[in-house]
């Protein structure tokens, strides 16, 4: 088995993607993950990343004290496990709200959820899917 960084995940999840977003928005990267569950070992390492910000980020609390970098990137993978539905509906408003809007960089998330995917532009969303993904549809 080759021996994979995060990096390496999300490059490949999200490499490709590259827009001009729209005034007053963040740069986001949206991998819609097609077949494959939260639980598959592919996001093993990863499950869990972004999860200790969804309070803050729901609560309109700064992030600065979990984040020193001047200018930051966000990962939620997976988020709507720990968001009910009205959570993921609220979820891109309050990030917009955040007193750290201003700092942020970039936005890479990896989700199945429709009600997430729904909030991004088409340019910022990528299909994931994998050749053993197939047989899961036929």
């Amino acid at each position: 088995m080759k021996v994979r960084s995060v990096n390496d995940v999300f490059d490949e999840m999200l490499g490709g993607i590259d827009y001009t977003p729209s005034k007053g928005e963040i740069f986001c990267r949206v991998a819609c993950i097609r077949a494959r569950h939260p639980t598959h070992e592919y996001f093993q390492f990863i499950l869990n990343m972004g999860s200790s910000l969804l309070p803050r980020i729901l609560d309109k609390t700064p992030l600065e004290s979990n984040i020193r970098k001047p200018d930051f990137c966000i990962a939620l993978v997976f988020p709507e496990r720990h968001l009910s539905v009205h959570g993921q509906y609220a979820l891109m408003g309050m990030l917009y709200k955040n007193p750290s809007i201003t700092r942020f960089k970039q936005l890479d998330l990896i989700t199945s959820s429709p009600i997430l995917i729904g909030n991004f532009q088409k340019e910022a969303v990528r299909v994931c899917r994998w050749e053993d993904d197939v047989e899961k549809y036929e």
